[in-house]
């Protein structure tokens, strides 16, 4: 895919040259945040909100962290933004 988008840039399709990884971060961090809303169908497989008094500082959700045990679970789109965008 990187190839492809670089010949892309390379002819002149594009005005900028992009990575694949960076188009899949840009995804994920959309969808994810689309998820957060009430409005949202898919809002329903979020896991539960975190229970607990302390608020040191903001991060980028409230929800339970799952625990994974199989690389396939680990690889799956909820549990990696649940991680990366912590």
């Amino acid at each position: 895919m990187n190839s492809f988008l670089k010949r892309a840039f390379k002819y002149g399709l594009c005005s900028q040259l992009f990575s694949f990884m960076d188009l899949a971060d840009d995804a994920d961090q959309t969808l994810f945040n689309s998820m957060l809303k009430k409005q949202h169908c898919l809002q329903v497989i979020l896991p539960e909100v975190k229970t607990g008094s302390l608020h040191l500082r903001q991060k980028g959700h409230m929800f339970d962290l799952p625990r994974c045990t199989l690389e396939i679970h680990k690889r799956s789109f909820l549990p990696r933004c649940l991680f990366k965008f912590i």
